[in-house]
């Protein structure tokens, strides 16, 4: 592998040369004059030769070329075999997918990965009839993406969007559907561009559906999603407020209790917070919302694994319902 484990040493106490990157940086602050480096542990080295200088940076190199080398392998093997189903072939492909995983940990590789030209690969992973192949590529592209400004653009402007928003909405397979909505809320969160494609392509009613499958990690990480992106941007409020998103919140949190519950209620409150327009729907008689808070008032009473839930449901009571509700409350 390109990426050794931490247990290599750094030359200058042993003797032995760095056998990874991690061992090479060490080396290399350990012989950083020290003047550069304010810490007392690495003050008392002697500046770095020359030779040594230019051996880290041939070291360093190859390294980079290795980790370069090893992810165009993992693309060659992902390529050659992609439409193939032979057992042995399914292994190599998942063994590939898995290791430029662990490799894309680091963000300058993800950047890398696309520089070399992996996205058209990737993008065939993704519409692959193998489920495995499929969820096992979203989460890649979560983990290229995830706090990843560089690696978020290219994502928009090669259309993986919409093949995400697809798989979410419409594969048979739960582990698909719930990577693809991490990819999703990795490639979204805090990117003002991936957010103005993702309200293009009505994005916000694909969370929807998502809240509504009825499997529970699907609609606890779409509650998730949708609460992070409130929190970034409030004018979002405005736009759930008109697509009736309060409504068919109460609706979900009136079904029968799931661990789902809790994160619809976070949400909700969330919506009802200095929107006036959300109070008011939630006051709505038809939608039977007081009676319904208060008999979850009732049923979670006592039960320390529902201490959330019963929280976020009295501060949706006192939002809500404030004069009705303060008294039993405290009790």
């Amino acid at each position: 592998m390109a990426s050794g484990s931490g247990s290599g040493g750094s030359r200058g106490q042993d003797g032995a040369e760095p056998k990874n990157l991690e061992a090479l940086l060490k080396f290399a602050l350990e012989h950083t004059p020290g003047g550069e480096v304010p810490d007392e542990s690495t003050q008392n080295h002697a500046p770095m030769s020359e030779e040594r200088r230019e051996w880290l940076n041939t070291a360093l190199s190859g390294m980079y070329k290795d980790v370069v080398k090893e992810m165009q392998k993992c693309l060659d093997i992902l390529n050659e075999k992609l439409e193939s189903d032979n057992d042995e072939d399914q292994e190599q492909k998942e063994n590939a997918l898995e290791y430029l995983q662990d490799l894309c940990d680091s963000m300058d590789n993800a950047n890398d990965l696309h520089k070399i030209g992996g996205m058209p690969t990737l993008m065939k992973c993704l519409h692959s009839s193998n489920g495995e192949m499929k969820w096992m590529c979203a989460d890649l592209l979560a983990t290229m993406s995830q706090n990843n400004p560089y690696m978020q653009q290219v994502l928009i402007d090669d259309q993986f969007l919409p093949v995400l928003l697809d798989l979410l909405d419409k594969d048979c397979v739960d582990m698909v559907r719930i990577k693809a909505l991490y990819a999703l809320s990795c490639l979204v969160r805090t990117h003002t561009n991936a957010q103005k494609e993702f309200i293009k392509l009505d994005g916000f009613s694909f969370l929807i559906r998502a809240l509504q499958s009825g499997v529970n990690k699907l609609q606890t990480k779409s509650a998730f999603m949708l609460k992070a992106m409130i929190v970034d941007n409030t004018e979002f409020k405005d736009m759930l407020y008109k697509m009736g998103f309060v409504q068919q919140l109460v609706a979900l949190i009136q079904t029968p209790h799931d661990v789902s519950h809790e994160h619809m209620l976070s949400v909700l409150n969330n919506l009802v917070t200095n929107h006036p327009g959300c109070i008011k729907e939630c006051q709505e008689p038809n939608l039977q919302l007081e009676s319904t808070l208060q008999q979850k008032l009732k049923d979670l009473k006592g039960k320390e694994e529902y201490q959330e839930e019963l929280e976020y449901t009295k501060e949706l009571l006192s939002k809500c319902f404030p004069k009705d509700n303060s008294s039993s409350m405290d009790r």
